[in-house]
């Protein structure tokens, strides 16, 4: 897992606790580019990441 999914979890749960209006989900895109572009191989949590950023597009 690269360190911009662990960051994306991190903001998510930050977001979930302060009960924020910020729609995370709209950066999910980056977070797949993130893990592409550090050669990360796309099993259990990444190909998840990538099943549902490419299913939003």
């Amino acid at each position: 897992m690269c360190a911009t999914a662990l960051t994306y979890f991190f903001i998510d749960i930050l977001i979930k606790k302060t009960k924020s209006n910020f729609k995370l989900s709209n950066f999910l895109i980056y977070v797949l580019l993130a893990t592409i572009c550090d050669v990360m191989p796309l099993r259990k949590i990444n190909k998840i990441i990538a099943q549902n950023t490419i299913d939003r597009f």
